[in-house]
């Protein structure tokens, strides 16, 4: 899988670097977990506790004991999927976590409903540390990857009842 091409650096009104594109900023094309403030992430690729702040309030997302399901878009021109790969890392707790890279851009790949029989996405269950380890070991399916999240989803969500 190819890398793409660097967009040529600018400054924002600001003055922070950003890059040349729609959403580009130098904090995600460096991989950077970005928040209220930027979380530099260390050679290992874990952030340190509480750097992150949301509403005010420091975040240690390694304290987060919840399932994760991560999904991510191929050609995603906002969050390069391997910045979103690199997430997983961060979140320490006991539930079960799922990565999955759908095709196509940051809107495109992500509201692709199965009744369309569009696009295809990637799934692995392992986890290696570098996301083209994973990409190089994952099975592309064809379709929206909607259907893989709701079978994700089933066992977590509890007895369907009608609506009311």
């Amino acid at each position: 899988m190819a890398a793409a091409p660097a967009a040529p650096a600018t400054l924002d009104r600001h003055g922070r670097g950003g890059a040349g594109r729609h959403g580009q900023t130098g904090g995600n094309a460096e991989q950077r977990l970005q928040g209220h403030t930027d979380i530099e992430l260390n050679p290992t690729g874990r952030a340190r506790p509480r750097r992150l702040t949301v509403c005010g309030e420091k975040v240690d997302l390694g304290r987060i004991d919840a399932p994760f399901f991560v999904y991510a878009s191929r050609e995603d021109h906002i969050v390069p999927w391997t910045a979103a790969y690199a997430s997983l890392p961060l979140l320490k707790g006991k539930g079960k976590k799922q990565f999955v890279l759908g095709a196509s851009g940051h809107i495109a790949g992500v509201i692709n409903p199965p009744a369309k029989g569009k696009r295809n996405f990637w799934v692995n269950s392992a986890q290696p540390a570098k996301a083209e380890e994973w990409f190089a070991g994952a099975e592309e399916k064809p379709g929206s990857w909607w259907t893989t999240w709701t079978d994700w989803l089933k066992p977590l969500g509890g007895k369907l009842v009608n609506a009311p």
